[in-house]
Formats: structure tokens, C-alpha cells, sequence
């Protein structure tokens, strides 16, 4: 286990699991998990004060939507809220994406060459791209399961984007999903006969389904936009792409 992952959101979702090992708070403590992940965070604002003023802006504004994306999603959680698709993918570009968009940022504030290409479209929807995907598997991925627990998000009480889906159906599944989301604000948790339960409702409300869908046309926009972005810089980038291509379902 490579305890140097310090996840301060493991604490906030009360995950137990990260990358198949046990979460660093449920070893050493939430204290000195929440102080470790603090330091840091304060070591790579100091080196990021190395680099250009512009660099400093970016690492600091990154930071704040990263926060206000997660407080996004910690209230939907506590409150049982429902977001909308378009609010949901907001959180989204705060959180995952905002991480994808501050490397290319930052790189593109230190570059020598070809500085004048913004490439937070293509990043922010690689973000979309990946948070979308990462619901996906978290419900119907054996690896994904053995690495961080059956169906973790239901447990957590995440409104993933496939059971946003589902619950947007309005059918007879909506009903039993809202309840079991409400039981789980009671007891802390989901156990795993009502996990299985609600991944039949989000299953037969289409929930799955309308996810692939999302994902497909993400893996689809990202193609084209990364295309678009190797146009302008003059060559292909060999690496991305074979990322990229590990990723698509």
C-alpha cells in the first residue's frame, strides 16, 4: 500500500478502500491524515511559487473550484438532493476536471513553445469524460469492486451520474432508491443486500444504459477535440492518445 496517498475526500465520503488497499485515515487516524494531506498541499504551493506568477494564480483559483465542486457533491449527499444533469457535470469540471484543466494550465504558463494553444476545453472534457466513466464502473466493474468495495458510490451515498439517470426516469424504481439513499443518512451506510437492490432499480430504470450513452459521445467529443488541438500544435501526441484509448469502454 503506498500510504503517501493522503485523500482528504476518503474521510469527507467515509470510503474505506482506495485502490483496493485500506484508505490512509482508516490506518493512522483522520487527524493525522487530515494534517499530512494539509502539508502537502502547502509543499506543492510552495513549489509551484518556483515557477512563473501566472502559475501561482492558477494552482490557487484550481484549488477553489476544486472545493466548491466537492461541497457540491457533499451536499447532494447529506441533503438527498437530486442535481440536474447540467449541475451535476458543473461539479464535475470543479473536481475532476478542474485537476485535468490545472496540469495543462500549468505547463501551458511555463511552456517555451506553442503557449499560445488553450487546451482547458479538450481537458475539461476528459474530466467529464472520466468522472462518467468512473461512475459507470463503480456499479458493473469486477476490478472496480475489488479495489474499493460492491457498488462503494451507493454506499457512500453519491448521486453518480447513473443514478441520476435512474431517478430522473420517474418510474416505480424512483420511489425505493430515494428511500434506501434516505435509510443510508440514518445508518451511515448501505449494507450490501440493499446495494444490490438499488443497482436492480438504477439497472431497470435505464440508469446504466443512458450512462454508456454519455460516456460513448464523451469518448467521442474527446477524439475530436484532441484532434483538433494536434491540428494546431503541428503533431500528434502519441502518449495521450494511447491513454485515452485504455480508457474507452
Amino acid at each position: 500500500m503506498n500510504t503517501n496517498t493522503l485523500r482528504v475526500d476518503d474521510i469527507q465520503d467515509n470510503s474505506l478502500l482506495r485502490r483496493g488497499s485500506p484508505a490512509t485515515h482508516t490506518i493512522f487516524g483522520i487527524s493525522q491524515t487530515i494534517n499530512s494531506a494539509n502539508l502537502l498541499l502547502m509543499k506543492a504551493l510552495k513549489a509551484v511559487t518556483t515557477l512563473s506568477p501566472s502559475a501561482v494564480s492558477i494552482f490557487t483559483n484550481s484549488l477553489i473550484e476544486g472545493h466548491i465542486g466537492q461541497g457540491m457533491d457533499l451536499y447532494w449527499t447529506h441533503q438527498t438532493n437530486i442535481p440536474t444533469r447540467e449541475e451535476y457535470f458543473t461539479m464535475v469540471d470543479g473536481k475532476t476536471g478542474g485537476l485535468f484543466v490545472l496540469m495543462a494550465e500549468l505547463m501551458r504558463s511555463e511552456a517555451t513553445t506553442n503557449n499560445d494553444l488553450d487546451a482547458k476545453l479538450l481537458m475539461s472534457t476528459v474530466g467529464r469524460f472520466f468522472q462518467a466513466r468512473d461512475d459507470y464502473q463503480n456499479l458493473q466493474d469486477a476490478d472496480y469492486t475489488e479495489q474499493k468495495g460492491f457498488a462503494d458510490d451507493l454506499s457512500e451515498g453519491k448521486i453518480s451520474l447513473p443514478l441520476l439517470f435512474a431517478l430522473e426516469a420517474k418510474g416505480p424504481e424512483r420511489g425505493r432508491l430515494l428511500s434506501i439513499l434516505q435509510q443510508r443518512k440514518t445508518t451511515g451506510s448501505i449494507s450490501v443486500e440493499l446495494r444490490k437492490l438499488a443497482l436492480q432499480d438504477i439497472v431497470a430504470a435505464g440508469g446504466l444504459t443512458r450512462t454508456k450513452g454519455v460516456i460513448l459521445n464523451l469518448q467521442e467529443e474527446v477524439n475530436n477535440l484532441l484532434a483538433r488541438f494536434e491540428d494546431r500544435a503541428g503533431e500528434r501526441n502519441w502518449i495521450f492518445r494511447l491513454m485515452k484509448k485504455r480508457l474507452e469502454l
